[in-house]
């Protein structure tokens, strides 16, 4: 059962740190590219970066929405693990407490007839 749990927080880790760095490595291009190239006196625009800068914002905020959807995922899905194996604890507790008291009424029928024999 442990190695399960621990394949379990694995992946999702091993995935969070991938999603982390590309969001790291695009961070860097966004905010590290230039829009405009000055040469001499004027500034005249760098067509090239004109087109990667609004697709790597966009790459950005999309890698940036993926990763709350995959940690609010994980969140809900870590809550609804905890309840189910909340309820199963109980529900085993409930059929021990059944087994018990089925075992107690038996022991009595027993002990009855043994009177009623005796």
């Amino acid at each position: 059962m442990p190695k399960r749990k621990t394949t379990a927080l694995l992946w999702p880790a091993i995935f969070i740190l991938l999603l982390l760095l590309s969001l790291l490595v695009l961070a860097i291009y966004v905010f590290t590219t230039p829009l405009m190239v000055t040469g001499g006196t004027t500034t005249t625009p760098q067509p090239e970066a004109a087109v990667q800068q609004p697709t790597a914002t966009i790459s950005l905020l999309t890698s940036v929405i993926s990763l709350v959807g995959l940690v609010s995922t994980m969140a809900l899905n870590w809550r609804k693990e905890f309840r189910e194996r909340e309820e199963f604890e109980l529900e085993n507790e409930k059929i021990k407490l059944e087994l018990e008291k089925t075992r107690l009424e038996l022991e009595k029928l027993r002990a009855e007839m043994k009177r009623g024999r005796g």
